[in-house]
């Protein structure tokens, strides 16, 4: 990234307090939103009358395209999308330590990281 991109300087922000919040787009390339089409969400298709019949169906996709993936169940770590995700979390986790790490010993090295997320990426980069 240019400076042109982001012309904030990591010298500016060495004496703040440095917050993070994730939302689902950060893992948005493994885990797909809970929309399904434009107005159509899982919601919307299990509340509507005429989708009763299909209910069953319609759980059984929310829990392989949503549940298994956030809850890394199953993760497929051969699955290029699910490596590139785990790689983002990672890459951004690196490069927040080495962000602290140039902080003077007289500031406290802390950041705090928020997320509406219900997957389990920050942990696993974390573990990595």
């Amino acid at each position: 990234m240019s400076t042109r991109e982001f012309p904030c300087k990591a010298s500016n922000i060495y004496d703040k307090n440095i917050n993070f919040l994730f939302g689902s787009g950060a893992s948005a390339s493994y885990i797909p939103t809970l929309w399904l089409a434009e107005n159509t969400t899982y919601e919307t298709l299990l509340t509507h009358e005429d989708c009763k019949d299909v209910k069953d169906f319609i759980l059984c996709s929310y829990f392989n395209k949503i549940i298994r993936k956030t809850f890394c169940i199953e993760p497929a770590l051969e699955n290029k999308k699910y490596t590139s995700t785990i790689a983002s979390y990672t890459n951004f986790l690196d490069e927040l330590v080495t962000l602290l790490e140039k902080k003077g010993s007289n500031q406290i090295r802390r950041a705090n990281i928020f997320t509406t997320n219900y997957d389990l990426f920050f942990e696993t980069a974390a573990d990595n």
